[in-house]
């Protein structure tokens, strides 16, 4: 609930509710959750059922009873299903010089402070 709304789990400024969990239930109960969804959260046709149905795993994690909540099981494999699997992109062995050169100053300050200056540096393989 708190990644869905940016919100803290505790607030007293929500006077009705000042704790997330009831008040994010009453707004998965009446299905108007999504005015709440953290801004930073771009809500597209594509991704709408997907957040629907992490709202809905949330409140059904909160329930009173630990025999009214889903097995953690459960809520892995909902939310897996949810996601793509990330993958890096393949790049061709390239060299960031920018990188390389902050190293070199970093390796040379280090020698300079621990009182040595040896003629050999570290170099990327």
């Amino acid at each position: 609930m708190e990644l869905l709304t940016g919100r803290k789990a505790v607030d007293k400024k929500r006077s009705k509710d000042p704790q997330i969990a009831l008040w994010f239930i009453n707004l998965v109960k009446e299905d108007s959750f999504e005015n709440v969804i953290d801004e930073t959260i771009q809500i597209t046709e594509e991704n709408r059922g997907s957040i629907s149905e992490v709202a809905k795993l949330a409140s059904y994690c909160c329930a009173k009873t630990p025999e009214q909540r889903p097995e953690m099981s459960y809520a892995v494999t909902l939310l897996a299903s949810l996601t793509e699997q990330w993958k890096p992109i393949e790049v061709e062995d390239t060299k960031d010089e920018f990188l390389e050169e902050l190293g070199k100053k970093w390796w040379h300050e280090q020698q300079r402070l621990e009182g040595r200056s040896g003629p050999s540096s570290p170099t990327r393989q």
